[in-house]
């Protein structure tokens, strides 16, 4: 939330299955997510939707995750298993009926970087990836085989002297180059510039980034292969960091604003969403209990 650019470096900056959720503060051990709609411009508290029902373990990691359909039923489940340092190394899903459609494993190395990621289709192995860093800890190649092992992708990435990836390369199964992403950094290491390349070198989509002087991420802005803004997106932050608004602008017009609340500790409570129109929404409350 502070210094990811975590909008468009999915592959490059984060682990996405790894580093979904973040931790609950203060104890907490469950959360439900309630839905309210908008009428008229007030809440209509008829409308309340229970979305999802979080439990944590005693660190404050998610290890169960339950999603239910506007009936009340149960639409799926998700539970998390984590090692001792709190990697994640285990991530199942479940269906409605208890089937297990997909599942995640993970492998870390003696530094904590994962090494393994293999996912299962139906409890058959689907694909598998690889991750290889240099001595210093710096990812510098990451290769997915399906079950069909003559199928496979492959990412390589280049860094500067101060460890930041600046180039990251996409290969196609017959190792020709898919796409090519070049990165800059200003001087204290934020992300302010991505530029992606289609394989003959041509611009395809670019995004810069601005942040405040704590690091935040305060201004994200997409162009398109002319150099056209596509969305811009402004995000404000209170005096603990959170963020407390979100603006999208697309082609120069507001496409929705995000305004979010915390309690004392810090844990989201509530998220109303606004339309095009600055009207209120949608309300997300968060309830958390022991």
């Amino acid at each position: 939330m502070k210094k990811l650019f975590v909008l468009y470096l999915f592959v490059l900056l984060t682990f996405t299955l790894l580093n979904a959720n973040e931790k609950v503060k203060g104890g907490f051990r469950k959360c439900s997510e309630y839905r309210y709609d908008f009428k008229f411009g007030k809440i209509d508290n008829t409308s309340k939707e229970l979305l999802y029902h979080n439990k944590y373990d005693e660190k404050g990691n998610i290890i169960d995750k339950v999603e239910y359909k506007g009936d009340g039923s149960v639409y799926n489940k998700t539970t998390i298993k984590y090692d001792e340092k709190e990697n994640v190394v285990e991530k199942i899903h479940y269906d409605s009926n208890g089937f297990i459609p997909s599942k995640y494993t993970f492998k870390y190395n003696e530094k904590g970087y994962v090494v393994e990621e293999v996912k299962y289709k139906d409890l058959i192995i689907d694909f598998k990836t690889i991750y290889k860093y240099d001595n210093n800890g710096n990812k510098i190649e990451e290769l997915q085989r399906f079950s069909d092992i003559s199928f496979y992708s492959k990412w390589t990435y280049k860094c500067d002297v101060k460890g930041n990836v600046v180039e990251q390369v996409h290969y196609n199964s017959n190792g020709s180059i898919d796409s090519k992403t070049a990165i800059k950094y200003d001087e204290k290491k934020n992300i302010f510039e991505n530029v992606n390349f289609d394989s003959n070198g041509t611009i395809l989509s670019k995004y810069d980034c601005k942040y405040d002087k704590k690091g935040n991420v305060i201004e994200e802005v997409s162009y398109d292969f002319n150099g056209s803004i596509v969305f811009k997106t402004i995000i404000k932050y209170d005096e603990k960091e959170n963020i407390v608004e979100e603006i999208r602008f697309l082609k120069g017009s507001i496409d929705f604003k995000a305004i979010i609340k915390y309690d004392e500790k810090g844990n989201k409570v509530e998220e109303v969403r606004y339309n095009k129109l600055n009207e209120p929404m949608r309300k997300t409350e968060y309830v958390y209990s022991n």
